[in-house]
């Protein structure tokens, strides 16, 4: 993570040495940057004006990973792209806290004097949602920020949660729609597609030599894997966009060769070149069919056609 141009690693004090005086700050996790986060973004924004810088400060790992590894869930997307997301809201920097059993056994006033006493640059704002719970046991809340910023003559602004269909928009609620399967749902919430994104990695060459149509194996390391199935997608290597063909599943028709895990393999129309231990970006955008087990190699290589076919209707190429 430290190694990323995008990501300030570290302490809110990190900032002056990139010439912020003042700043404004909004503190929270925001894995996703759901339409819930904007608005609090838009907020931090507003609250910031043309005196101070809005910064906001997140985390990584994600604190339940920390506190209750059994239910962490998992990231919808990377620390970098979340970072990327954030600034593409409005927040000029983002500083990510690491986040650790140290900082999750402090108490809610001993947390916020850990994260805010510092004299550079000077926090002239907090801004968080109104739920955002911290400190040991979760026990602090927006009445120990209010508390806590009035002592120091910090503006507070706690924002209300965005609904949708009358309920909250959470990380929660999208990741459960996603692994339902309702994609555009949670797009919907999200302001952008749900996305996988990893390593390539060599799996079976298979429908490359036999079958026409070469794929990269993803090891995924951020996003919630939807239904088996095939889908239409888009995919990001470096800077460069592709259509993709995503097939996420146990490829039963052949189980022959010893294929027993779930794999998660993406052809990409269009594309040459080498993406073996290349990092991309597979955004869901849309199911074509189940996965199913045909007869044949051949069988299963006419269905490869038409699913191609389709996916280029659904993402409006040629």
């Amino acid at each position: 993570m430290s190694g990323s141009p995008h990501i300030i690693a570290g302490e809110l004090s990190t900032l002056a040495g990139r010439g912020i005086k003042r700043a404004a700050v909004a503190v929270g996790v925001f894995d996703g940057v759901h339409a819930g986060h904007r608005k609090i973004v838009r907020s931090l924004v507003e609250m910031a004006g043309n005196e101070s810088t809005p910064v906001v400060l997140s985390f990584h790992p994600h604190p339940k990973s920390v506190v209750a590894p059994d239910h962490a869930p998992p990231l919808l997307v990377s620390p970098e792209r979340r970072v990327q997301l954030l600034k593409e809201s409005g927040a000029k920097e983002v500083v990510i806290l690491p986040f650790s059993q140290a900082l999750a056994g402090l108490s809610p006033n001993a947390f916020l004097n850990c994260v805010f006493d510092n004299d550079t640059p000077e926090i002239t704002g907090i801004c968080v949602g109104e739920k955002w719970r911290f400190g040991s046991g979760a026990a602090g809340d927006q009445k120990t920020l209010a508390a806590f910023a009035a002592t120091r003559g910090i503006q507070f602004r706690p924002v209300e949660e965005m609904m949708c269909e009358g309920e909250v928009i959470s990380s929660s609620r999208i990741r459960n729609l996603i692994c339902s399967g309702q994609l555009a749902a949670a797009e919907q919430l999200l302001g952008h597609a749900p996305e996988l994104s990893g390593t390539v990695v060599h799996g079976l060459n298979l429908a490359g030599t036999d079958l026409e149509h070469p794929t990269a194996n993803l090891m995924v390391e951020y996003g919630v894997l939807p239904p088996d199935g095939v889908y239409a997608a888009r995919v990001k290597v470096g800077g460069e966009c592709f259509c993709g063909a995503l097939n996420i599943g146990i490829t039963p028709t052949v189980r022959y060769l010893g294929v027993k895990d779930r794999r998660i393999e993406v052809h990409l129309l269009n594309y040459s070149g080498d993406l073996y231990h290349k990092n991309i970006i597979v955004e869901l955008k849309q199911f074509i069919r189940e996965e199913r087990c045909f007869g044949s190699l051949a069988e299963l290589k006419r269905q490869i056609a038409y699913d191609i076919k389709a996916i280029k209707s659904v993402l409006g190429v040629e």
